[in-house]
């Protein structure tokens, strides 16, 4: 009968580790800020006042943010009245990165009169990405640093991660899925891991709401893995359980979660979904590889693609693992089966209600989910495919590791790092489109007028007179292709005012129809400015409509003009 080997780390003879910790960390700040330059640019990463540089989404988080910095402080820490008055709102839905708002806000008075802070963002969390990631080759593979470094890198230059610097920047902070996964990978366990995890949820809480989701997902692997080893394992269960548990309902309550009205639903759930493809699909932004088709309501949120530099390392990683000859998957051992289950629950979640493969749906259960209750639950989790995230980390370790174990044992160690530094160097030019689209990106933003370039009558510099900005129309664009609460938001920012409306990522306000029809009815607010459409304010009774003026094309009703 054949004896089994099994896989064991290369045995190598360097002598020129990064020793002490800060030598990482610097590196680590050096690489993010250097991926940041090469992506967006300095003029980008070295702005913090001019808004021509951010657009769509990104405008939502920023004012979010702005609106919330200049007014009084409220609890919990995140909430302001100044983005659905005359109710309390928090910043988690405007997806403002609330810990860092929070920190912001403290140290405000410092601060330019407007802050943007997504190319500060960029650089901190590129920066973890390579410092985490590079972690776990280090503690995976001891004593290999440039084979570290090298894996740091790929893990940068990753699409799931490039594509938040499109828009949503408080998305890029994958370093907390990493860290999950270090915790969970570690093959010395440390038993302040669950205590570590605990941060993480925090930390996440104050990030966005689907990296909490995914750290917790996450967090079954990691406690499971404890509790294997655990000889009290109901009590280790019960303690750790309500530790958890307390930690994410005080971060939430903390955080604001628990302010949202007018409803937690949104559309997207079975539309922003994976496909089964979605690791090989570069969806426009691969050089070297061709598009797959994808299914009619699939989105680019689905972007996952690993890229040809960790394809390559993917088929090298599977040959070496069945040369290897090793009886069952790590992921299937005792002690990860709570991975193994975390994992299958973010990739069911990731392919949402239609699964798809390429352009043919192979299942369709959306008909399961026709009750009220459950399609207003899941809705919260319209943008689906980001569960897919850390199986796209795995995917990677495994094909990284797998494949430099493989070269380690067929050339000189020399040899095989030259040879993944090869691959590395297939992973850039194939993603340099990726890099072009953000860059095509700020140049359209940098090109567009300023946002108030169209408000040429002097009337709006007495703005600084009112107290409240209300405004009834559907969201839209203005000719220069700003959306409209935007260019409300800024006006509401530069005067101090309240918005009635806001974009939020869920709720609503469910005093605007009120709102409306008190002031269709002649009870107009004294310290408020309305913002109608037209054909709104054609609707309303004549006596109403002499409070009203065309400015600019923008329908202005006010009792004090």
């Amino acid at each position: 009968m054949r004896k089994k080997v099994l896989i064991t780390p290369p045995l190598t003879v360097e002598n020129n580790s990064l020793r002490p910790e800060w030598q990482w960390l610097v590196l680590s700040l050096l690489i993010g800020t250097a991926y940041c330059w090469y992506c967006l640019g300095v003029g980008f990463i070295s702005n913090f006042t001019n808004t021509q540089y951010i657009n769509d989404d990104m405008l939502v988080h920023f004012l979010g943010w702005q609106l919330y910095r200049n007014d009084d402080w409220s609890w919990p820490l995140t909430m302001t009245s100044r983005l659905q008055y005359p109710i309390e709102t928090s910043i988690v839905y405007t997806d403002s990165f609330p810990l860092l708002s929070i920190f912001l806000k403290l140290i405000s008075p410092i601060l330019p009169k407007i802050f943007i802070w997504h190319g500060l963002v960029a650089i901190l969390s590129c920066s973890l990405q390579f410092y985490i990631s590079s972690r776990i080759f280090r503690m995976l593979r001891p004593n290999n640093t440039f084979f570290a470094i090298l894996g740091g890198v790929f893990f940068v230059f990753s699409t799931a991660l490039a594509y938040r610097l499109l828009k949503h920047y408080a998305l890029t902070s994958h370093w907390l899925i990493l860290w999950s996964l270090y915790l969970i990978l570690n093959p010395k366990l440390d038993k302040k891991a669950p205590y570590y995890n605990l941060l993480i949820i925090f930390l996440a809480a104050g990030t966005h709401a689907y990296i909490l989701i995914m750290n917790l997902i996450l967090s079954i692997g990691l406690l499971y893995r404890h509790l294997f080893y655990e000889k009290q394992k109901v009590l280790f269960l019960i303690k750790h359980t309500i530790l958890l548990l307390a930690t994410l309902g005080l971060s939430a309550y903390f955080f604001g979660y628990f302010s949202m009205v007018g409803g937690v639903g949104a559309f997207g759930w079975g539309y922003f979904s994976m496909n089964i493809d979605s690791w090989f699909n570069p969806m426009g932004f691969g050089l070297l590889t061709p598009n797959l088709p994808l299914g009619p309501r699939q989105h680019e949120e689905a972007l996952q693609y690993l890229g040809l530099g960790v394809i390559i390392a993917l088929v090298a990683a599977i040959y070496n693992y069945f040369q290897q000859r090793v009886s069952k998957s790590p992921l299937l051992k005792s002690s990860y089966l709570g991975l193994t289950i975390s994992i299958s629950i973010l990739f069911m979640l990731g392919l949402s209600t239609v699964v798809m493969l390429g352009s043919y749906a192979l299942f369709d259960i959306t008909n399961w989910f026709d009750n009220n209750s459950v399609q207003n639950f899941f809705s919260m989790l319209r943008a689906s495919a980001r569960f897919g995230w850390p199986i796209f980390y795995l995917i990677m370790i495994f094909a990284l590791i797998g494949c430099y174990d493989l070269l380690n044992r067929k050339f000189t160690h020399k040899i095989a790092l030259l040879l993944m530094a090869g691959l590395l160097t297939i992973q850039i030019i194939d993603l340099i489109p990726m890099r072009n689209a953000i860059h095509h990106n700020i140049d359209k933003n940098l090109e567009r007028p300023a946002w108030d370039s169209d408000f040429t009558s002097s009337w709006w510099q007495t703005l600084g007179n009112y107290q409240h900005l209300y405004f009834f129309d559907k969201i839209d664009k203005d000719i220069n292709g700003y959306p409209i609460y935007f260019k409300l938001g800024m006006l509401a920012d530069k005067y101090n005012l309240k918005l009635n409306r806001f974009y939020l990522a869920r709720g609503t306000n469910p005093y605007i129809y009120q709102q409306l029809n008190e002031f269709a009815n002649g009870n107009i607010d004294n310290q408020g400015v309305y913002i109608l459409p037209a054909e709104i304010l054609q609707q309303i009774n004549p006596q109403i409509q002499k409070y009203c003026q065309n400015l600019d094309n923008y329908y202005v009703c006010t009792r004090n003009w």
